[in-house]
């Protein structure tokens, strides 16, 4: 099991999860911006990645019930989700929207 506790105690910025399953349309499409992103707020957002197929407890426990879902973790705790690709631009405004970048 992927514990997700772990990934965001250790984090000292919000964290993004990224819950997906391998040989989704969606989450692939998601994932190239993702780590774009990663990469270009890599100061300011944690961004990590965990297949809900292999870990359905994951899934059970954030009341996951589609893929690609966003779990957004600040100060320890889980503040937001969304499903569903987006774009960049959509992904940035929601962040922003509750505080994280």
């Amino acid at each position: 099991m992927t514990d997700i506790g772990v990934l965001v105690a250790r984090s000292t910025t919000p964290v993004l999860v990224d819950c997906f399953t391998p040989g989704c349309g969606p989450c692939a499409a998601l994932a190239p911006i993702l780590d774009t992103l990663a990469d270009e707020l890599k100061e300011q957002l944690a961004v990590e990645k965990i297949d809900v197929g292999a870990n359905p407890e994951v899934a059970k426990l954030y009341g996951v019930r589609g893929v690609p879902t966003l779990l957004l973790f600040k100060d320890g705790k889980h503040v937001a989700s969304r499903t569903g690709a987006a774009s960049r631009t959509q992904l940035i405004t929601w962040l922003s929207a509750h505080g994280a970048v």
